[in-house]
């Protein structure tokens, strides 16, 4: 099974996998772990990354989650996934394996408390995402 934790910056992705892992023993892959030297420095420097940009990212990290499959039953993967088309990687991997499962979980919250949780984490350095490109997120965010 792979289990697609996504929704904009902020919404706990990464909290929700990291607690899956530690209670559950799943696979847990970090998708910002999975973006390029560019992509990482659009988006600390405010540009938000266009569907060119998330491409390879996206792809890259379909492959790690397929491959993961091979040596974990539950494969948990954090991805903005902010487009029914972004999605659509992951499903394209599940069309080359019929044995993996694929599911979506969206992390849904309003725009405020997302930049108010952005902002925090900013000021642990605990991400490289500012608060000013939430915004940018939740407008082109395609609720499932």
């Amino acid at each position: 099974h792979i289990i697609v934790l996504f929704g904009p910056s902020g919404c706990g992705k990464s909290t929700v996998g990291e607690h899956l892992q530690e209670k559950c023993s799943f696979e847990f892959l970090e998708g910002d772990k999975y973006h390029s030297k560019d992509n990482v420095e659009k988006i600390k420097s405010g540009t938000t990354l266009n569907d060119l940009d998330r491409a390879m990212w996206l792809r890259d990290l379909s492959t790690a989650a397929t491959t993961a499959t091979s040596d974990h039953e539950v494969v948990i993967v954090s991805c903005s996934a902010l487009k029914r088309n972004y999605r659509r990687v992951f499903r394209s991997a599940q069309h080359e394996d019929s044995k993996i499962r694929l599911h979506f979980l969206f992390l849904q919250m309003s725009e405020e408390k997302a930049e108010m949780l952005v902002e925090q984490r900013q000021q642990r350095n605990s991400h490289y995402m500012p608060k000013s490109s939430v915004r940018s997120q939740f407008e082109i965010l395609e609720i499932p």
